[in-house]
């Protein structure tokens, strides 16, 4: 499945207003787990493996970026739901999901996120994320969408509160890596 959102992180004070300003349809607390390998073949390859956890579900999730322009991703996802959530991930088991050995991924951590959504239209869901990992809590608005553009409405509405979606913005798991490496 072909995924298209775009990322911007805002401010606490931004992610107040936008929390007034939409209809949240619903709203669910998840972890992401965060895997690489030795050699860091997935990064240079521009795959990101995660294990996304919620309370209904744990899913092992593939991403390969197609593109990436400014805050808009467009990566190719596949997903399949899991038992528990693994410290290892067998390069057998990846190898048959994308085509290449790149070895065993380890777990190197996990972000808390919590997400509200709207689904503004059949094409379009707004996300508002509140995420926290090592000791760090970010705000970031996701919009994720299926069709060619967005519905102008919303671009106007976004542009009302100030966010414009030609600003370069970090996805979680490179904001989570940038954070450990700063660490270590």
């Amino acid at each position: 499945m072909i995924e298209k959102e775009f990322k911007i992180l805002i401010t606490k004070k931004k992610y107040e207003e936008l929390n007034d300003a939409f209809n949240w349809d619903e709203s669910v607390e998840q972890e992401n787990f965060y895997y690489v390998d030795a050699k860091r073949v997935l990064k240079k390859k521009k795959i990101n493996v995660r294990v996304r956890k919620d309370e209904k579900k744990i899913l092992l999730q593939i991403k390969s970026s197609v593109n990436s322009e400014g805050n808009l991703h467009i990566s190719n996802e596949m997903e399949e739901e899991i038992k528990e959530v693994p410290f290892k991930i067998n390069s057998d088991f990846l190898e048959k999901r994308i085509g290449t050995n790149v070895g065993e991924l380890y777990l190197i951590g996990f972000l808390k996120t919590y997400r509200k959504e709207c689904h503004w239209d059949k094409f379009t869901i707004i996300c508002l994320d509140e995420s926290s990992y090592l000791g760090t809590v970010d705000y970031e608005l996701e919009i994720e969408f299926t069709n060619q553009e967005l519905n102008s409405e919303l671009l106007n509405k976004l542009k009302g509160h100030g966010i414009f979606l030609n600003k370069s913005s970090y996805g979680k798991k490179s904001r989570f890596m940038r954070k450990i490496e700063s660490i270590i």
